[in-house]
């Protein structure tokens, strides 16, 4: 068995208390609740998996908005093209129609 140290760090109320309900129902004391928890989350790479959530929620928070950026710019230079083809079409219509 490792040898242990006590340490003193607040918590939350109802998480204490959660987490006293929790060890009753299993029979076992919260500290050796608390002990499990960590050593699962040290080992299952839970922080790590953490980080990778954050990262990825900004990306894609990020990604969003520069591609509605690019997409203004295409929709705009779309526009403008479309708006030049109709001014030629009927600049070329009543070009006609003067010299008819």
């Amino acid at each position: 068995m490792s040898k242990k140290q006590q340490v003193n760090f607040r918590i939350d109320t109802d998480l204490l208390e959660a987490l006293k309900q929790q060890a009753d129902a299993e029979g076992i004391g919260y500290t050796d609740l608390i002990q499990r928890f960590c050593k699962q989350g040290l080992s299952s790479g839970t922080i790590h998996t953490d980080i990778q959530s954050v990262d990825s929620t900004i990306q894609n928070a990020i990604q969003p908005d520069i591609l509605k950026e690019q997409l203004k710019g295409e929709l705009r230079e779309e526009l403008a093209e479309s708006i030049n083809e109709l001014v030629k079409v009927n600049l070329d219509e009543i070009s006609k129609k003067l010299t008819a």
